[in-house]
């Protein structure tokens, strides 16, 4: 058989149909000033995750994020707040008040939570 046929065959068709679906079922976006932005979130309702959230005391905190909450604020003018919520939230940035919510229970690492709220401080403020 070759397998140097750069094109997909009808009969592998229905299997990249699907995984097209799953793809753009699975992205979400909100609305701002007629402008979309893209988010990501497991669950489809990325409000009833914060309501199930719980902030965390500054006495709750372990050395790790004192660290990187003392690290922000001198870097980056940002001050980072902790929560416990579903794994599935890791972070959240609120323009707003100038907060970067990072959770202590997600699935992804603290380090990896925080570098990609700052990413997109930096891109949206557009200083860094």
């Amino acid at each position: 058989m070759d397998y140097t046929y750069p094109y997909p065959t009808a009969a592998e068709m229905e299997d990249i149909k699907m995984a097209y679906e799953y793809l753009f079922d699975s992205i979400r976006f909100k609305t701002h000033d007629k402008n979309y932005e893209l988010y990501s979130a497991s669950e489809r309702n990325i409000e009833e995750m914060l309501k199930k959230s719980r902030l965390l005391f500054e006495r709750e905190l372990n050395q790790q994020q004192l660290v990187i909450q003392k690290m922000s604020e001198e870097v980056f003018d940002i001050d980072v707040k902790y929560f416990e919520g579903s794994a599935k939230l890791h972070g959240r940035y609120d323009e707003d008040r100038g907060i970067m919510y990072v959770n202590s229970k997600a699935e992804t690492s603290l380090e990896w939570t925080f570098w990609h709220e700052a990413f997109h401080i930096m891109k949206k403020s557009r200083k860094y």
